[in-house]
C-alpha cells in the first residue's frame, strides 16, 4: 500500500524526530535530483529492450569482466 505525502504529512507519528509537518512539507528535491516514472507504460507493446550501465541512476558495483560486455548488450 502506498501513500501520497499528504497522507503521511498528517500521520506525525511517521515523521522524524527532528521533523515537523510544516519542515517536511517543505523538503522537497529538485527537479533534477527527481527520479520521474512513466506508469501509464504499456509493458506488453514493448518488443525491444538494452541495458545501460551508465551509473546515471544507480550507482553499481561491476563484476570484473562483466560490466563491459553487458553495457553495451541490446537485446531484440
Amino acid at each position: 500500500m502506498t501513500t501520497s505525502w499528504s497522507d503521511r504529512l498528517q500521520n506525525a507519528a511517521d515523521l522524524p524526530a527532528n521533523m515537523d509537518g510544516h519542515a517536511l512539507k517543505k523538503y522537497r528535491r529538485e527537479a533534477y535530483h527527481r527520479v520521474f516514472v512513466n506508469r501509464s507504460l504499456a509493458m506488453e507493446k514493448i518488443k525491444c529492450f538494452g541495458f545501460d550501465m551508465d551509473y546515471t541512476l544507480a550507482g553499481e558495483k561491476p563484476v570484473t569482466g562483466w560490466a563491459t560486455p553487458v553495457s553495451r548488450c541490446f537485446l531484440c
